[in-house]
């Protein structure tokens, strides 16, 4: 049977979804740095006028939000898929996401063969590929 990811450029893919991944931290910063606070009124007398709309913020706030989430939710979901899914979410949550590990401790944490863990990182980063909601991931041949 065949796949209808065929029409995809794996490697450029995997690639693309490597470096997606590895935004979640810029992303998180993004939304801590954007995080909606209550600040007390000012009663000098003096009008106050602000140089943006205040739903802007609010808006840059949802949307950095929302990026790191749907890199966490990617995971999780590669995750339900089974067992060796379940590896595959480890493998990208070390490497890419938050600790940036190398591919020996990875397999050391795991305890699985550093050639395992590397062909099981390729086929994880082709998962991620398949299902990430960025279209710009997959790359048509």
């Amino acid at each position: 049977m065949n796949s209808i990811f065929q029409k995809y450029k794996r490697k450029e893919s995997c690639d693309k979804v490597k470096e997606w991944l590895k935004q979640y931290w810029d992303w998180r910063d993004e939304a801590q740095q954007k995080k909606i606070t209550v600040g007390s009124p000012s009663f000098d007398g003096q009008p106050k006028g602000s140089l943006f709309d205040p739903d802007y913020r609010i808006t840059d706030w949802v949307n950095a939000e929302r990026e790191w989430k749907v890199r966490e939710n990617l995971l999780q979901y590669i995750s339900s898929k089974g067992d060796e899914h379940e590896l595959y979410a480890l493998i990208l949550d070390y490497r890419f996401v938050h600790h940036h590990w190398k591919m020996d401790k990875v397999a050391l944490e795991l305890n699985i063969p550093k050639r395992t863990c590397e062909d099981m990182q390729k086929e994880a980063l082709w998962e991620a590929a398949k299902v990430c909601p960025d279209k710009r991931v997959l790359v048509p041949k």
